[in-house]
């Protein structure tokens, strides 16, 4: 019969009427049925629609803890580069000390080493000469005699000027050695030739060295000692 309202069922038979208002009423039954699964379907897709938003929010709960823990991580990360920039710095100060400090006693090692150099060259220089003056002392004690002149007579001089030379140079060392021990009692195995070896390399003034080897070459010759210090106390 097609859509109808109940105002069209004026006029009609009342067993027509019955049967349009029973259409209606199906057709409203349909409606009704209807909205009640659009309803279903709404309500569905609202608590759908609820779940998520709930999910939302837990996941932005969440996230905004993990942003807390980030901030806080942050925070951490940012005072431990703090620890670690002032530990840096701390350290840059101690290896700047430690290398003045080294520098410090590299110079005093340095320094040191300079002045035991000095003293040992100091000291061989002077036991050089006390070790030639100790030879002229020996020699006189030796052969019981007064002067170097008086020594130079028991040698026998096989070239001109030898004896001068001998007297001079012995002078000079006996006067060197005045006041001083006898350091050729340290090594009385000393030989002519370490003897001579140790002036040459130690005696400090170089015009006297020259002097003062040959005076000990010709004690070498002539004392007929095997050793300079040998037999002489």
């Amino acid at each position: 019969m097609g859509r109808c309202e109940v105002e069209d069922l004026e006029g009609l038979d009342p067993d027509v009427q019955l049967v349009v208002l029973k259409e209606i009423c199906e057709e409203y039954l349909i409606k009704i049925d209807s909205m009640q699964d659009s309803r279903s379907r709404q309500g569905k897709e609202v608590m759908g629609l609820k779940s998520k938003v709930e999910r939302l929010e837990r996941n932005i709960d969440e996230i905004g803890i993990t942003i807390e823990s980030l901030e806080r991580n942050i925070d951490e990360i940012g005072i431990t580069i703090e620890s670690l920039e002032r530990n840096i710095d701390e350290i840059g100060i101690t290896i700047e000390r430690l290398e003045r400090n080294i520098d410090e006693k590299g110079k005093t090692i340095d320094e040191l080493n300079s002045t035991i150099k000095g003293l040992m060259k100091e000291w061989n220089a002077r036991k050089a000469r006390l070790l030639a003056g100790d030879v002229v002392y020996r020699l006189q004690s030796w052969k019981n005699l007064e002067s170097v002149e008086n020594l130079a007579q028991t040698f026998q001089f096989n070239e001109a000027g030898q004896e001068q030379l001998f007297i001079e140079t012995g002078i000079s060392m006996e006067k060197e050695r005045i006041g001083v021990g006898h350091p050729g009692k340290e090594n009385p195995t000393m030989t002519w030739d370490e003897l001579l070896s140790f002036i040459r390399l130690h005696y400090p003034i170089p015009n006297k060295k020259k002097k003062i080897m040959n005076f000990i070459g010709l004690v070498k010759r002539l004392s007929n000692l095997p050793r300079p210090f040998e037999s002489w106390d």
